[in-house]
């Protein structure tokens, strides 16, 4: 491998995007527990969050969110009709 300094100092492909999203949607400050559902909570900043600002459901990301968009690209098969999620 190359060193860091051989590479240059080009930004990836998806660093333009991504910073335009973070301009448009800052990230959002929200308390959430870790370990366990009743652990200490602690803040957080999230650039993904739901329509009201709290943190997304990991059910709800992969069904809603992350198995389409790698549907879409061709990585997996799409989901048929009234299968269960």
């Amino acid at each position: 491998m190359r060193p860091a300094t051989q590479l240059g100092r080009r930004a990836p492909p998806s660093a333009t995007p991504l910073k335009r999203h973070i301009e448009a949607f800052p990230s959002v400050e929200v308390e959430l527990p870790w370990w366990t559902p009743e652990g200490e909570r602690e803040k957080c900043s999230l650039l993904l969050t739901t329509c009201f600002g709290n943190a997304v459901a990991v059910n709800t990301w992969n069904t809603c969110t992350w198995k389409p968009a790698l549907a879409k690209a061709g990585v997996i098969p799409p989901r048929t009709e009234g299968a269960k999620a």
